[in-house]
């Protein structure tokens, strides 16, 4: 059986190098492959993570072993991922689905990240530009163009809503998949886990089973936001988290009630009960 040429590293305009899964698979806990990927700028080339990285390659083409588990053995992998986490450019498989729902989204005004060029495979090409992340203490205090985060809460109400308003289910809508840009507006990221439905809910179990996520992990990320103060750390096990992400909840539930979404009445404290 002839031998399978060894893949070469993708570079675009000389910008991308050697793409890295910087998505991890909740179930096992190893890098996903279907995932999101991401690129080491070729700046580091030399860097001794990325020589280790092509070193367990290569013990990989000789002996067979799983790349991941010589690189999480040597400790380079998780660098390496830190490393192409700072890429302006990320590739990610788009399935018809999800390309779908993201023209329904954009339909409903929604702001979606788009895709600067379609590759084969299924495979888009995604760049950062402008957007940056949503915690102050992800993108450095005094940077960060987020200047109000009572604004952006404001804004992730409104998304939340509208979405569901659509038919769609994000799945987890937490912090890092909402996007900042220099003017403050949100752009909603991931949508690989997203649904849509052709209908609304018929009674509380169905609303609270399909939406349910959704609520909970947006309003802990509004809570969250709102606790990213400089030289703090916050956990949403704190009590003030909870009841932040509960305030929140309760302001989501009101604005969907506003737009015809029919919520059963059902509580805050009902849907954030299996988060305590």
């Amino acid at each position: 059986m002839p031998k399978r040429p060894r893949s070469k590293p993708i570079v675009y305009s000389g910008k991308l190098l050697y793409p890295t899964p910087v998505s991890i698979n909740h179930r096992t806990g190893n890098p996903d492959r279907k995932g999101t990927y991401a690129f080491i700028h070729p700046q580091h080339e030399g860097h001794r993570n990325v020589r280790g990285w092509m070193e367990a390659r290569r013990e990989f083409d000789r002996k067979g072993r799983p790349v991941e588990a010589i690189a999480a053995t040597e400790k380079i992998f998780q660098n390496l991922r830190a490393m192409a986490h700072m890429s302006d450019y990320f590739m990610k498989t788009v399935p018809p689905r999800t390309r779908l729902i993201r023209e329904r989204l954009k339909k409903a005004g929604i702001r979606v990240e788009e895709p600067m060029m379609d590759l084969k495979d299924g495979k888009e090409l995604f760049a950062r530009g402008e957007n940056a992340p949503l915690l102050i203490s992800q993108y450095g205090i005094g940077h960060s163009p987020l200047r109000d985060c009572r604004r952006a809460i404001a804004q992730m109400i409104r998304m939340i809503t509208r979405m569901h308003a659509a038919g769609v289910v994000h799945g987890h809508p937490h912090i890092n998949n909402f996007m900042v840009d220099k003017k403050g507006r949100l752009t909603m990221i991931d949508l690989g886990m997203a649904k849509y439905y052709a209908r609304q809910p018929r009674n509380i179990q169905e609303f609270k089973k399909r939406y349910g996520d959704d609520f909970v992990r947006a309003g802990f990320a509004m809570a969250q936001l709102l606790h990213d103060v400089p030289g703090t750390k916050w956990y949403s096990v704190e009590a003030n988290g909870y009841d932040t992400a509960g305030a929140m909840v309760e302001r989501m539930l009101k604005l969907h009630q506003k737009m015809g979404i029919n919520t059963f009445n059902i509580t805050a404290r009902e849907l954030l009960l299996p988060a305590a």
